[in-house]
């Protein structure tokens, strides 16, 4: 299938070029990676896994409905692989349910893996970021990452890298729901494609003012 072909290549870059050096090294033995690329693997696992699901379930009565299960897998799969770093789609993204709205920007925004083709915050800043908040819960001063100790300094450039594009992601949709006509939901998804430098629309780019654009070009 050419959507599968597309998921993978999509996928390849998305990881990064560190980890595919990283596999090739240790010629595919999970066990012998370096930190990074266990982190990055695994987040990139989940992230897809979990994406696929939920878009299975938010559409099953919408964009999915009276498909095959076989296709409604795929269109899934390929909607959870895509927002993270290609401008992809396999349906109308304006037919979408808030749901999968809010799943998309949520992806575009975390992005693929550092030293990728992907934009976003990288997924190894949230996989850090959320190992400090369990470690937080935990009353733990110490963060443990697969029997590794990461540095306090580690989370806290993930905190400032996710509050930075966090607060120009959040500006940006400011000033453009200032300027524009146009509905939060849409300004929301533009932005957020444009943060994580991905490419997807909902259409409203093109009907922007000159203001606007260019803010989604700074963005980028």
């Amino acid at each position: 299938s050419v959507m599968i072909t597309i998921a993978i290549l999509i996928l390849v870059g998305g990881i990064g070029f560190l980890v595919i050096n990283d596999l090739l090294a240790v010629k595919f033995s999970l066990k012998k990676l370096h930190l990074h690329s266990k982190i990055a693997l695994s987040m990139t696992l989940v992230l897809v896994v979990l994406g696929t699901a939920l878009i299975f379930i938010f559409e099953q009565n919408n964009t999915l409905k009276n498909m095959p299960v076989s296709k409604q897998l795929l269109i899934s799969f390929f909607h959870a692989v895509s927002p993270r770093t290609a401008g992809f789609n396999a349906v109308e993204l304006s037919e979408l349910s808030d749901s999968s709205v809010l799943l998309t920007i949520i992806y575009m925004f975390i992005g693929g893996c550092p030293g990728a083709t992907a934009g976003g915050v990288k997924t190894t800043t949230v996989f850090v970021l959320i190992m400090a908040v369990v470690a937080a819960l935990r009353h733990s001063k110490e963060i443990n990452v697969f029997k590794r100790r990461l540095e306090d300094d580690v989370a806290r450039q993930a905190c400032a890298a996710v509050c930075v594009y966090l607060a120009a992601f959040l500006l940006g949709t400011m000033t453009v729901c200032a300027l524009e006509p146009a509905g939060l939901k849409e300004v929301l998804f533009e932005v957020s494609s444009a943060g994580g430098t991905v490419g997807l629309s909902m259409g409203l780019t093109s009907t922007l003012g000159t203001t606007s654009k260019l803010i989604l070009g700074l963005l980028m």
